[in-house]
């Protein structure tokens, strides 16, 4: 317990929550063409279970976050979280759920791995997007290094 009130202590502290960026919480995209494709996908991830949640933490540049937690087997990463940013980034991680005492310390997919996870996911959604969507979204899926600074070094 005491190593992940560490861990709790040290990442929480890097970034504000949504709790604190009502905005972010609620997703706030602009007008821009890159925002629309960025709607269309975050507004079909809520529809097929994906929530907003106060726990994410709100990186620089981030204007949304959603999570959705997944059955995996016990000690595996069981929550995706997907960030939109200002830029047109989508970014995704994997990662044990937030309440989980774990979720500091355990498995944790992001960077090239979080843009795999990101393309399945498209791939089993993609057929309710427009075509324009379809064919500009994957172009977004990138990483951000915000995730690696939250990890404690053991």
């Amino acid at each position: 317990m005491i190593k992940y009130i560490r861990d709790f202590t040290y990442g929480a502290t890097k970034y504000p929550s949504a709790l604190f960026k009502p905005l972010v919480f609620k997703g706030y995209f602009d007008v821009k063409q890159n925002h629309k494709k960025q709607v269309e996908f975050f507004n079909l991830l809520l529809s097929k279970g994906f929530k907003r949640t106060t726990w994410q933490l709100v990186f620089p540049g981030q204007i949304a976050g959603i999570v959705k937690k997944i059955n995996q087997r016990n000690g595996e990463a069981n929550q995706y979280h997907i960030r939109f940013y200002s830029d047109g980034i989508i970014e995704c991680e994997l990662e044990m759920d937030n309440f989980s005492l774990k979720h500091w310390s355990g498995p944790r997919y992001h960077g090239k791995e979080g843009i795999e996870i990101l393309h399945q996911i498209f791939e089993e959604v993609s057929h309710l997007l427009s075509e324009e969507s379809r064919k500009h979204l994957p172009t977004f899926f990138n990483t951000k290094s915000y995730t690696g600074t939250c990890i404690r070094e053991n």
